[in-house]
């Protein structure tokens, strides 16, 4: 996939905006593959004050160090357990919920919300049920719809990245999406039109608005109950505005990176390879090798040393000394 980047001038994947609180159940748990929550009762508030958690504010959270966009985005391949800390953080999706809700709404879907939530959000055939009950009275939903959801959203955050990345051509953009009738967008007008159509029913789903918060003045903000809206809005901004969010070359794993983007002609990696060293040592074994083979390669089509240096992007100097030791295992 390629390289692009999504974070905002301060290198961060979430954005700060004014926002509706977020509710998390004072109880999230994992029950087999489900995550499951509930509504206590005040006798249990009474008893377990420092267990009850209500409403939170996402954007204090995330000035903490911990992003909701940039932990959800890793659920993609993460365990149930994994899941369950998310949710116990940040609150559960009550995907059935918002997906009861939206076909309420609205026609021209596929009957039924299993139907529904697999013709727009990709859910796997073995998900049969998007779970019961609401978000403030309790209730439960299959692990994997944090799965599907999470691969949703970062396949918009990469198909963003790389429209802001520059990096293809309008041939190759149109290569991709070539023209097919006069009505329909094609090239990169095809490309940005599929994130905003993706991004534009991924609000819709999650019911985010616009209103008036609580308070002495008269404030504009987002609204939305739970974590399914943040996501949403945060997939929206994260995709306006591309400056950093990596693939990282060890790994492989989505990561935010702070600070300038890295070069197109060099690796990228995230904290926890950088750290370790070993992926990026590994990595510069592997160019400096490649490039000595590539070297001796183009020097036996009869390629002069300084036609070999501007490919690699090297000092003619140290190709020269490439050549002569030859290619090294």
């Amino acid at each position: 996939m390629e390289q692009g980047g999504i974070l905002d001038d301060s290198g961060r994947l979430d954005r700060r905006l004014r926002a509706s609180d977020i509710f998390v159940p004072a109880w999230v748990g994992l029950k087999g593959t489900s995550i499951h929550w509930k509504f206590v009762t005040r006798e249990y508030e009474r008893e377990h004050p420092d267990r009850v958690r209500k409403w939170i504010d996402p954007v204090l959270k995330s000035e903490g160090g911990r992003n909701a966009l940039a932990s959800f985005v890793r659920l993609h391949e993460a365990s149930d357990s994994d899941i369950e800390r998310f949710a116990k953080e940040w609150g559960p999706l009550a995907f059935g919920e918002a997906m009861s809700l939206y076909l309420r709404l609205r026609k021209n879907v596929p009957r039924g919300p299993v139907r529904a939530a697999r013709a727009m959000f990709g859910l796997p055939e073995s998900v049969t049920t998007l779970g019961t009950g609401s978000l403030f009275e309790g209730g439960r939903e299959p692990a994997e719809l944090y799965r599907s959801l999470a691969r949703y959203a970062r396949a918009i955050l990469f198909d963003a990245a790389e429209i802001h990345s520059g990096r293809l051509s309008a041939s190759d953009w149109e290569q991709r999406f070539p023209y097919y009738c006069r009505d329909n967008p094609h090239g990169l007008e095809a490309a940005i039109d599929g994130v905003r159509l993706r991004i534009s029913r991924f609000l819709e789903f999650a019911n985010v608005s616009i209103g008036l918060e609580d308070g002495p003045q008269l404030r504009v903000e987002v609204q939305y109950a739970g974590i399914l809206g943040l996501i949403a809005t945060q997939v929206l901004l994260a995709s306006a505005n591309s400056a950093g969010i990596w693939q990282c070359d060890g790994c492989r794993e989505l990561y935010v990176r702070a600070g300038k983007a890295p070069k197109n002609s060099t690796r990228n990696f995230c904290n926890d390879c950088r750290a370790s060293k070993k992926a990026p040592i590994k990595s510069a074994r592997q160019t400096y090798r490649r490039n000595i083979r590539r070297a001796k390669e183009l020097a036996n089509q009869g390629q002069t040393v300084e036609d070999i240096a501007k490919e690699l992007k090297r000092h003619p100097d140290r190709v020269r000394k490439w050549i002569e030791m030859g290619v090294v295992a």
